[in-house]
C-alpha cells in the first residue's frame, strides 16, 4: 500500500512540475506528502522503525491500597485562615 501511495505521490510531484510550476504551496505540499511516505517505506523495509514501548503500569485502585499508608487529608478536614 505504501508502495502504491509512493508511486502515486511522484506521479502528484512530476505533474505537478510539468503543468502548475507557478503555485509552490501545492508543490511543497507534494514533495512533503512523498517524504515522508518514502520515510515510511524505508523504515519499514528496514525494520527500523520506532521501538514498541510497553503500556505503563495503571493506577493502584482504592482496593490496593495499604490502609497504614499516609493518605492526604480529604478537603473536608482542611482549614484555610483568611488573615
Amino acid at each position: 500500500m505504501l508502495f502504491i501511495l509512493l508511486l502515486l505521490g511522484g506521479y502528484l510531484v512530476m505533474h505537478i512540475v510539468h503543468h502548475d510550476q507557478g503555485d509552490m504551496q501545492a508543490m511543497t505540499w507534494a514533495e512533503g506528502a512523498f517524504s515522508t511516505v518514502l520515510g515510511a517505506l524505508i523504515l519499514i523495509l528496514t525494520g527500523r522503525g520506532p521501538a514498541i514501548i510497553p503500556p505503563s503500569p495503571s493506577q493502584p485502585s482504592s482496593d490496593n491500597i495499604d490502609s497504614n499508608s499516609p493518605q492526604p487529608p480529604s478537603p473536608s478536614k482542611l482549614k484555610v485562615t483568611v488573615p
